[in-house]
């Protein structure tokens, strides 16, 4: 089913129809789940109540094979910022953010500098 657009794209783009004669032997040996950062959330945690005004301090702390690139920052579905060095603390105001409910998701995602990514989530509470 694709094989022909495919075909036509490679003359097009003037590729000899032979250049890749020999199948790839090697394996990617970078992105293996060992290799994907380790994230674990500090603060907040589960079990502390926190107010609507009050500023929010989110402290990670995340070991990984390779540098990390960034760590990004949401809280129920929304995007938060983006940190690029360590360390990997972002700050926020609950009642700044629309989407800010009693019960609420924050997630930790980050990004080493050949492609692994790791997700860590917590809830936390507001009043």
């Amino acid at each position: 089913m694709w094989e022909i657009p495919a075909q036509r794209w490679i003359s097009a783009n003037g590729i000899p129809t032979k250049a890749f004669t020999q199948i790839p032997s090697s394996f990617d040996d970078l992105h293996k789940p060992e290799f994907a950062p380790v994230v674990n959330i500090l603060s907040p945690t589960a079990t502390t109540t926190y107010t609507r005004a009050e500023k929010m301090i989110i402290e990670t702390q995340i070991t990984s094979t390779y540098p990390i690139n960034r760590v990004d920052f949401s809280v129920n579905g929304s995007y938060l910022g983006t940190v690029n060095s360590m360390p990997y603390i972002f700050s926020f105001v609950p009642n700044d953010l629309p989407v800010i409910k009693n019960e609420n998701e924050l997630r930790v995602t980050a990004y080493d500098n050949v492609g692994n990514k790791t997700e860590q989530m917590i809830t936390f509470t507001v009043q």
